[in-house]
């Protein structure tokens, strides 16, 4: 304790401290001057927290505006996917669609195919149908080449003199017409053609003999059995004419054998083909199935017959 009765000097021979000096009164203007200070300091502070807390906002907005912009484009993406998903449908469904056309149009090829295959065996037989009605329309035309020109001659006397000479009997009403080809020139020995009537020619003139062994045969039953007795001895007489040997045949061969050989398919048009080409006045085959049943149906049959062959 400091003592205030005490001298000075007393106080520091005792080691005793000097006394702090009393604060002295603040006057009213030094009050305002600290109250104004205090209050400027408190505003810097209430300043920095209130820029503090600017930045945390502006901070927080723009962490809201990412996350809006990162939303937004998050919903983008879920409607580009959507209207992917939607477009893949719609490609999915014109595939499929074309597709069914593809088999449609394929469907529609394959029966033009078929329907040209039968037209043109339809026509490969109209041709062939054509041909044998010429045929049958020129069962009477006989056509005579080498017969010098002669004004105003009768040609069906011609035909008349030419017959006689070759030992057949006509007369003018088995000739239906008989003219010159073309228009003839000076000289000209152009062949002439002329249409006799089977029915009404006379075979009277016709001779029927053969010589076998310097005998002559006039009877055509005699003559029918010779012929049928050649015929079917003639391949015993050859097989006997020809010496035997112990050579190979393969030796007469001057070219390679191969061991194998390669049979190309048959399509169902040569099939079809073939069956124009026989004949429906023949007997039918060993399955005695009618050539005209054939004809008829060639369209129908040529396609599995195409699968059994191959």
């Amino acid at each position: 304790m400091v003592s205030y009765g005490g001298s000075r000097k007393r106080q520091l021979e005792s080691g005793e401290s000097e006394p702090k000096p009393k604060r002295k009164r603040a006057t009213g203007g030094e009050t305002l001057v600290y109250l104004q200070e205090k209050s400027e300091k408190e505003f810097e502070l209430r300043k920095a927290e209130l820029e503090i807390k600017k930045k945390e906002v502006e901070n927080n907005r723009e962490v809201e505006m990412t996350l809006q912009k990162q939303q937004q484009q998050q919903f983008m993406d879920f409607q580009k996917t959507i209207m992917e998903h939607a477009k893949y449908d719609e490609l999915n469904d014109k595939a499929i669609n074309m597709e069914a056309g593809m088999k449609k149009l394929k469907d529609e090829n394959s029966i033009l195919k078929r329907d040209l295959a039968n037209t043109k065996g339809e026509n490969d037989l109209l041709k062939i149908a054509q041909d044998e009605l010429e045929q049958y329309g020129r069962r009477e035309c006989v056509e005579i080449r080498g017969i010098p020109l002669v004004p105003d001659e009768n040609t069906n006397e011609i035909v008349i003199k030419l017959a006689s000479k070759l030992g057949i009997d006509i007369t003018k009403t088995d000739i239906s017409i008989s003219h010159r080809l073309g228009t003839p020139a000076a000289g000209s020995t152009r062949s002439g053609r002329s249409f006799i009537n089977p029915k009404t020619k006379s075979t009277q003139g016709l001779q029927s003999k053969i010589v076998e062994n310097n005998i002559e045969i006039t009877d055509t039953k005699t003559i029918a059995e010779t012929f049928n007795k050649y015929f079917s001895s003639i391949g015993s007489r050859i097989v006997d004419s020809i010496s035997s040997n112990d050579i190979s045949p393969l030796e007469y061969m001057d070219f390679s054998i191969p061991t194998s050989f390669f049979l190309s398919p048959v399509t169902a048009n040569e099939i079809q083909l073939e069956i124009a080409k026989l004949n429906i006045s023949k007997t039918s085959g060993p399955f005695s199935i009618p050539t005209k049943l054939l004809k008829n149906l060639y369209c129908n049959i040529s396609e599995p017959l195409e699968i059994l062959y191959n």
